[in-house]
């Protein structure tokens, strides 16, 4: 049974995979065609939301394709997965990300992407300047959600905290840009 399971599950997941990398050859040869059009991101679905470790694979492999940096990230984090199973129950696990490198006054964006159900509590400090939200709903399509933060003058350290709420799971990807320089 669990055999028939996992196959079902790898076939699907293939085909989603499948389908982002199909998608994305398309626009890249597109984009080849015309110089004034950009690439767009592939448009893809998880079918289901992820509910064990082992659905987790193609939510984790389309946050990581929508977190693609820019030339504007200055911080990043591929995707990981908001809950751990022990002993068949679902252990929420908190992300957290940091740094001690020296950062410039300016307005900061943290993008975060969350496929799969459930909600996010973000956090964003930089220097001794912080800033928290709570962001829409994970989806399957993920829609990113996005908090700003402006550094007035220099600041030590960046620290990114994203905590699920009990009822998540999701894969979540997320990066940091810096929108407006102002040093």
């Amino acid at each position: 049974m669990l055999d028939v399971v996992f196959r079902r599950h790898h076939r699907r997941t293939n085909l989603v995979v499948a389908a982002g990398l199909a998608l994305a050859v398309a626009g890249t040869l597109t984009a080849c065609g015309s110089v004034a059009k950009k690439p767009t991101q592939p448009v893809a679905v998880v079918s289901t939301p992820p509910t064990s470790t082992g659905d987790i694979a193609a939510a984790i492999h389309l946050a990581d394709l929508q977190n693609a940096e820019r030339p504007d990230t200055v911080f990043s984090a591929g995707a990981t997965p908001t809950f751990t199973l022990v002993d068949g129950k679902a252990k929420i696990t908190p992300l957290h990300g940091a740094n001690a490198k020296q950062w410039a006054p300016g307005n900061y964006r943290l993008v975060v992407r969350c496929i799969g159900t459930g909600t996010l509590t973000v956090e964003l400090q930089i220097g001794e300047y912080l800033t928290w939200t709570t962001l829409p709903a994970c989806s399957a399509t993920s829609s990113p959600g996005v908090m700003g933060l402006t550094l007035p003058r220099r600041g030590t350290g960046m620290s990114v905290t994203i905590t699920p709420s009990v009822d998540t799971r999701a894969a979540v990807a997320y990066q940091v840009r810096l929108l407006q320089p102002t040093d």
